[in-house]
């Protein structure tokens, strides 16, 4: 199973930012976290069943936080950097969610905390963002 990087419609009409990611299979990923309507910084994970049409909760992210870059490589999705808390509360965590075993693992992190951050993969994966 792989992913592919996709728009808004495709994956049940809910914005995530751009951050979603279809499967080979019916499932679209959206770790999205971000805040709540209290202001509170949420650790969200949602996946949607395209053939069920439903959405239902995975893993959630270990650390919540928004304004991260998400990347799939290597049938896995990578949350790097973010903001979790106030913006200057920046973040160079790297977590890798392996949806086979519906659970996230620690990676390298970033040299330097990182929000705003956009990710790119290639034969590499780089994160650009502001550093605090």
């Amino acid at each position: 199973m792989g992913f592919r990087n996709i728009g808004i419609a495709a994956c049940g009409g809910v914005a995530r930012e751009f951050r979603v990611m279809r499967s080979e299979t019916s499932k679209c990923m959206a770790p999205s976290g971000g805040r709540g309507p209290d202001g509170i910084m949420i650790a969200a994970h949602d996946v949607y069943d395209r053939q069920a049409g439903t959405w239902h909760n995975a893993a959630p992210l270990p650390l919540p936080r928004d304004l991260f870059a998400v990347v799939a490589a290597d049938r896995r999705i990578r949350v790097i950097g973010g903001q979790h808390g106030s913006p200057v509360q920046r973040s160079g965590q790297h977590d890798v969610y392996d949806p086979a075993a519906g659970q996230w693992s620690a990676a390298a992190p970033l040299p330097t905390s990182r929000s705003g951050v956009a990710g790119l993969l290639h034969t590499l994966t780089a994160a650009i963002g502001i550093v605090s």
